[in-house]
């Protein structure tokens, strides 16, 4: 990761560094998929709360990433948007704004200018391209995923190379289906302008038992990463990086960008805002919405 300015997550005063991972995958199944070390451990997991909740993985232990070893993807499997995870209160309605909204607006503030193509990475059944495309600050909201199965004008497939780039992706529970990292978020970083904003919001691997941590249960998660196995990441495709938090949970928003301008104004963005916005809470608990 290149040095990065105050605020930003990385050691300061550094040069910029060759990019690449360093070592290949030649064995994928023996080595880590973010950093490539053969000091990886196996483990059958067992969820500490509910013993029907297993998994296998795969956990670095150089740069902590964790493979959620799984068979065939579901997602893919799916043909009509009835069949597609709800996403809870995080994904926006037609009538209500959600979590990519939130996201969204927030990377148009941290830009600071107008007439911004964005684009919904992985949207699945949530609707706040809508929300977006009504931003003063919005030219054009695209939706993009692997398949289509809504009635989208401007649907992007995600699945084939890029072929245009935007000002601001948001990519709200995606990175963690990835199965090949290297890849997909080579795939991923093709779509963001040189001087855009790419807004992810996923889970981090702090540290401690794995069967503590229900997220590496869920249906279809299959990367798990640590905060080093993303600046590796970040490091070896020439990005700046950054983490930020919403008010509670466990969830954080990665921000990538390789403009140092850019990569500035998020460090002055949380100098004025203490958290990320994220959805609304739906109920009066005040409890987070499960993602």
């Amino acid at each position: 990761m290149r040095a990065l300015p105050s605020g930003a997550s990385g050691a300061r005063g550094r040069g910029p560094r060759p990019q690449g991972f360093g070592r290949a995958l030649e064995d994928p199944e023996a080595q880590c998929l973010v950093c490539g070390s053969r000091r990886v451990r196996n483990r059958s997991v067992t969820f500490f709360r509910n013993a029907n909740l297993k998994c296998d993985t795969r956990r670095c232990q150089e740069c902590g990433y964790v493979a959620i070893l799984r068979g065939e993807s579901r997602y893919r499997a799916m043909t009509d948007f009835d069949q597609l995870p709800s996403g809870g209160n995080r994904g926006g309605g037609e009538g209500r704004p959600g979590r990519e909204f939130q996201m969204a607006r927030m990377a148009a503030t941290i830009l600071g200018r107008g007439e911004l193509d964005v684009l919904v990475y992985g949207a699945g059944s949530s609707l706040d391209n809508l929300h977006i495309a009504r931003l003063d600050e919005v030219r054009l909201s695209h939706v993009g995923d692997i398949i289509q199965v809504r009635d989208e004008a401007d649907f992007v497939d995600i699945s084939q190379p890029a072929t245009r780039k935007y000002d601001v992706v948001v990519a709200s529970e995606v990175i963690e289906h990835f199965r090949s990292p290297r890849a997909d978020f080579a795939r991923l970083f093709d779509y963001v302008e040189d001087d855009g904003l790419l807004v992810c919001g996923t889970n981090i691997n702090n540290g401690g038992r794995l069967a503590r941590k229900r997220y590496i249960f869920y249906p279809d998660h299959t990367s798990f990463y640590s905060p080093r196995s993303l600046s590796l990441i970040a490091d070896a495709f020439g990005w700046f990086l950054d983490f930020r938090a919403p008010r509670q949970g466990p969830k954080r928003y990665v921000l990538f960008t390789r403009s140092p301008a850019v990569a500035r104004s998020v460090a002055c963005y949380f100098g004025r805002h203490v958290f990320a916005p994220s959805e609304r809470r739906a109920s009066a608990s005040g409890r987070q919405p499960r993602d």
